[in-house]
C-alpha cells in the first residue's frame, strides 16, 4: 500500500483487521474521497472486498466551515 498511496498523496495513519470476519480497517489522510476510491482501485482491494469510504474532517474544520456560512 506505501507506494500506491504515496503516488496519490494519501498517508496512512493506522490499520486493523478482525481476521475470522475477513474485515480491514484503514485510517488514512488524503485529499478526499476520490483518491481513497481510487487507492482501494489501484491496490484491486475492491475485487475481493466492500469498500466503505467515510470522508471526515477535523471539529476545528467543521467549526470554521459552520461560522463561514
Amino acid at each position: 500500500m506505501g507506494e500506491a498511496a504515496g503516488k496519490l498523496g494519501v498517508t496512512v495513519q493506522g490499520s486493523w483487521t478482525n481476521m475470522p470476519a475477513h474485515a480491514l480497517w484503514f485510517v488514512l489522510d488524503a485529499p478526499n474521497g476520490h483518491v481513497v476510491d481510487q487507492l482501494m482501485i489501484e491496490l484491486k482491494l475492491q475485487e475481493w472486498n466492500t469498500i466503505v469510504v467515510h470522508p471526515v474532517s477535523t471539529l476545528g474544520e467543521a467549526v470554521e466551515q459552520i461560522k463561514a456560512r
